[in-house]
Parts: structure tokens; C-alpha cells; sequence
């Protein structure tokens, strides 16, 4: 699943999603994304570990802005957010944009999210 394209499209747009939450910490944001993906609580070593995951993917993307736009030039066709996906988007925002869609799509591809146990 981790190369369909509709499956990284459905992750942009609940990054999309969760970006627009703005009354929403971070924090707030990984427990609602990953309670409504696997319907799951999420523990706090879980949170830890996702907050990790993000922290990671944001830092990968504002150290390279052109791989957070090279994301998108690929997968222009979910049109997730039209302001981010653009090449000239503000980098922190494409950064930002990036991380929650790979912290999305490491959820979706998750074993506990495609078995459903």
C-alpha cells in the first residue's frame, strides 16, 4: 500500500484535514489522526513515539524544501491542498504539509490499520 497512489493521496488529504484544525496542538492532532484511523486509543507511548516520527519527517523537510516539493509535483492529481502542493509554496509551510502526510501515511500503513484486529 505504501506505493498506491490513491493511498497517498488519501494521506494528503487527511493531512489537509488535520492542518485545519487549527484549535488543535499537535499533540491533539497525531491522537485524532490515529484514533480515526485505527480506531484505537492512543496510548502515550504510542503518542511518543508518533511525535517522534513527526518531529523526524518535519526536520527532514525544512532541511530540504525541494523534497517536500518534489512530494507534490508527484501527486498533483489529489490536489490535498492546493496552497502547499504548489512549487511556489513557502517552504515551512510545504515542510509542515509533508511531515503530517508521511506521519499520516506511516499510520495508514501501519499493520494494526490494514488487519483491523
Amino acid at each position: 500500500l505504501m506505493n498506491e497512489e490513491q493511498h497517498f493521496a488519501a494521506a494528503q488529504n487527511l493531512a489537509h484535514t488535520l492542518l485545519a484544525k487549527t484549535d488543535m496542538t499537535d499533540a491533539e492532532r497525531l491522537a485524532w489522526a490515529y484514533e480515526t484511523i485505527t480506531a484505537h486509543q492512543l496510548e502515550p507511548h504510542t503518542l511518543s513515539e508518533l511525535q517522534s516520527g513527526f518531529d523526524t519527517f518535519l526536520k527532514l523537510y525544512q532541511q530540504n524544501s525541494k523534497a517536500a516539493q518534489a512530494m507534490f509535483a508527484t501527486t498533483q492529481k489529489s490536489k490535498a491542498n492546493p496552497e502547499v502542493s504548489q512549487p511556489n509554496s513557502p517552504p515551512k509551510e510545504a515542510a509542515r504539509f509533508a511531515a503530517w502526510t508521511m506521519l499520516v501515511h506511516s499510520i495508514l500503513n501501519l499493520d494494526l490499520t490494514k488487519t483491523r484486529e
